[in-house]
């Protein structure tokens, strides 16, 4: 027997369909501004946080990528930028997902020929 597939769009999970994500190091760099800010009272200035950045390996005297702080936005990865995670899916697998008990279309499904319609 022959399996077909479709393909299954759906918003990308990881950056949800805003096609970025922050970049990991960020989130890092952030919990050390906040808990700079609760013992300070504000921000780090550029001079304060050069040593957070040196001792993670980035230095702001370089480019970004040649060692230099990265953007704190990227592309994301799981979905190339796209928003959209595509899938190839088991047709069906698909027409399930589709046809929720109850549907209409139901008895369509192998599963549910011998019921009555």
């Amino acid at each position: 027997m022959d399996t077909y597939y479709v393909t299954k769009e759906s918003v990308c999970p990881r950056c949800e369909g805003r096609k970025v994500i922050q970049e990991p190091i960020w989130k890092d760099y952030w919990d050390f501004a906040n808990a700079f800010k609760s013992q300070n009272g504000r921000l780090p200035s550029r001079d304060e946080d050069r040593g957070w950045w040196t001792d993670a390996g980035y230095f702001d005297w370089e480019t970004v990528g040649q060692g230099g702080v990265p953007p704190e936005e990227c592309e994301c990865p799981d979905c190339e930028g796209t928003g959209v995670k595509i899938e190839k899916v088991d047709l069906m697998d698909a027409l399930r997902d589709a046809l929720h008990c109850g549907h209409p279309l139901a008895w369509l499904l192998p599963e549910n020929q011998g019921e009555l319609r």
